[in-house]
C-alpha cells in the first residue's frame, strides 16, 4: 500500500524517472533487512525429503553423513605433511574435525584456548588410563595427535617436562642443556602407536606422504621443530647422537621413511585398521580422499603451506607454546 501511494505522489511532482527508481529501491531494500530478521532464517529442504536443514542440530546434520570407512578417524603421518588440509577437508564436509588442540577448542594451530591434543594425550597416558583419547573431546577426525610436550615451572629457574610415567623431567634453564632439553615434540603416532590401538581399535588411519627430502626441508626451520624430534627421538634412545646442523635434514628424511614404514606394517598385522594413504602433492589427491570415504572432493585443498602460518600468527603470542 506504501509503495504504490508514493509512487503516485513522486510521479505528481513531476520527479524523474531515474530518481522515483532510487527512492523505490532503497525503500524496498529497507524493508526487506527489517522484516527478513523477523522471519528468520531460511530453511533450505533437503532434496528427495521433507526436512529442512536449519531445523536439524549439528549432530542431526552429521548423522546425514554416511562414510565409507569407520570413525574415528586419525592422521597418522607425520606434522607438516598436509595435517592441515586433512582438518580443512573433513571440516568442511560437516565431520568434527580437530587438528592441533582439544577438548572441544575450534582453533587449527596454537595457541589454544584450551589444552593441545598431544597434551591430553600425554596426560591420559602417564595416568594410566585405557582410552587415551577420553576428556580430549569427541571427534570423528583426528588430524593432528602430535604436538610439543607440556613444561612445567618448577620454581628456582628449573622448568620440568611431563614423561609417559608421570614423572617430571626438571632441566634447569640457566644453562645450555637445560634450554635445549625442554624442546620435545611428542609423537604418539610413531613411539605410542599400540596405545592408540587399544584406545580406538577400529580407527581408519590416514597417512598423508610428500617427498622425505622436501618434508626435511620443511620441518628444518619450522618453529624449532628440528630440534623437537631429535630430542624426541634421543629420548626413547639415549645413545643417539646429535645429527647437528648439517646432518638434520638426512636425520629427518631417514625417519620420515622408518616412520611410513612402521605404519604400513602395524596395519598389516592389525587388519581391523582401514588404511587410507595418499601424496599430498598428488594432483588427484583430493579425490583419492574424497573417494575413500564417499565424500566430495569440493572441500579439498592445500593448506599451510610454507609461510602461511607464519603470516597468520604475526600478531598472536606464542609465549605459552612450551
Amino acid at each position: 500500500m506504501l509503495l504504490p501511494r508514493l509512487s503516485r505522489c513522486l510521479w505528481s511532482v513531476r520527479a524523474s524517472p531515474v530518481f522515483v527508481l532510487f527512492i523505490l529501491l532503497t525503500l524496498w531494500t529497507f524493508v526487506f533487512r527489517a522484516v527478513l530478521p523477523l522471519v528468520g532464517d531460511i530453511d533450505t529442504v533437503i532434496p528427495g525429503t521433507t526436512d529442512r536443514i536449519n531445523s536439524r542440530t549439528p549432530a542431526q546434520r552429521n548423522a546425514t553423513l554416511v562414510l565409507k570407512l569407520p570413525t574415528p578417524i586419525i592422521v597418522v603421518g607425520y606434522p607438516k605433511s598436509g595435517t592441515t588440509s586433512v582438518w580443512d577437508f573433513f571440516s568442511c564436509s560437516g565431520l568434527r574435525t580437530q587438528h592441533y588442540c582439544c577438548c572441544g577448542d575450534t582453533h587449527d594451530h596454537p595457541p589454544c584456548s584450551s589444552n593441545s591434543m598431544a597434551h591430553c594425550i600425554l596426560k591420559n597416558i602417564a595416568a594410566r588410563k585405557e582410552n587415551v583419547l577420553e576428556g580430549c573431546g569427541d571427534y570423528d577426525v583426528y588430524a593432528q595427535i602430535d604436538g610439543e610436550r607440556p613444561t612445567f615451572d618448577r620454581g628456582d629457574k628449573i622448568r620440568g617436562l611431563l614423561l609417559e610415567n608421570g614423572t617430571i623431567d626438571e632441566w634447569d634453564q640457566r644453562t645450555v642443556e637445560g634450554r635445549n632439553e625442554l624442546f620435545k615434540h611428542f609423537l604418539p603416532q610413531h613411539f605410542h602407536l599400540p596405545i592408540l590401538h587399544r584406545s580406538a581399535p577400529n580407527a581408519t588411519y590416514i597417512l598423508p606422504l610428500r617427498d622425505p627430502i622436501v618434508w626435511a626441508n620443511s620441518v628444518f626451520d619450522w618453529f624449532h621443530m628440528r630440534g623437537r624430534v631429535v630430542n624426541e627421538y634421543r629420548l626413547f634412545n639415549s645413545s643417539l647422537e646429535r645429527p647437528g646442523k648439517n646432518g638434520a635434514r638426512a636425520f629427518l628424511a631417514r625417519i620420515y621413511i622408518e616412520h611410513t614404514d612402521s605404519i604400513k606394517r602395524f596395519v598389516q598385522l592389525h587388519p581391523s585398521h582401514a588404511l587410507v594413504e595418499f601424496n599430498i602433492t598428488d594432483p588427484n589427491a583430493g579425490q583419492i580422499l574424497a573417494d575413500a570415504f564417499g565424500l566430495g572432493e569440493g572441500c579439498w585443498r592445500h593448506r599451510n603451506k610454507v609461510g602461511e602460518r607464519a603470516n597468520r600468527l604475526k600478531s598472536r603470542s606464542i609465549s605459552n607454546w612450551l
